[in-house]
């Protein structure tokens, strides 16, 4: 099975296992803004500003949870955006070549939604639900020439239901099912 545990089936890769947050009997929450631009960065002696190679980036996030009703149904949800700029440079195909820099926007938004239920101390039960979104322009191949950027758009989206149980001292009970819904690629118009 490629050193993965025998219940992913035989596959060679890796297994990732996202586990997220759930409510409490107490509200809490974040609010988060990230922004930065290279006109912030310091000059090392004897740079351009003009050769700092970082793009800007707005991001954004917000999570909340708390109870619906105390010690037995909490809520959590968060939102993410982040709009960070790419930089590439273009030769294309003139000589002597003239570098042209490129910069292209990105959108990337995810959202997520989650229920917790637990009815007594050994039975809970979660439904989650959350979503993604990517565009972007993206430079195919690491060509040299702008022709070469292209539209690309991820979508996800998941979602899923549990139920964990304590039958006995000894023996746990736990059930899984959800579904996933992606896409990814190019496509002609991109939302960037």
């Amino acid at each position: 099975t490629g050193a993965i545990p025998a219940e992913y089936g035989n596959i060679e890769g890796g297994v990732i296992n996202q586990i997220t947050k759930i409510g409490g009997n107490q509200f809490s929450g974040s609010l988060r803004w990230d922004a930065t631009n290279p006109g912030w960065n310091a000059e090392a002696p004897m740079q351009a500003r003009s050769a700092l190679t970082n793009g800007e980036l707005d991001g954004r996030s917000l999570s909340l949870g708390g109870p619906i009703i105390k010690d037995h149904l909490w809520f959590f949800a968060s939102y993410y955006d982040q709009h960070p700029t790419h930089l590439y440079d273009f030769s294309g195909d003139q000589f002597p070549p003239a570098v042209s820099t490129v910069i292209t926007p990105e959108n990337d938004y995810r959202h997520e939604v989650k229920l917790t239920f637990s009815p007594n101390t050994g039975n809970t039960f979660t439904a989650s639900y959350n979503n993604s979104s990517d565009s972007y322009l993206r430079n195919v191949n690491g060509a040299g020439e702008m022709v070469a950027l292209s539209p690309f758009v991820t979508k996800g989206e998941f979602g899923g239901l549990s139920w964990s149980s304590i039958l006995s001292d000894s023996m746990t009970l736990f059930l899984r099912g959800g579904y996933k819904k992606q896409t990814f690629g190019s496509t002609a118009s991109p939302s960037v």
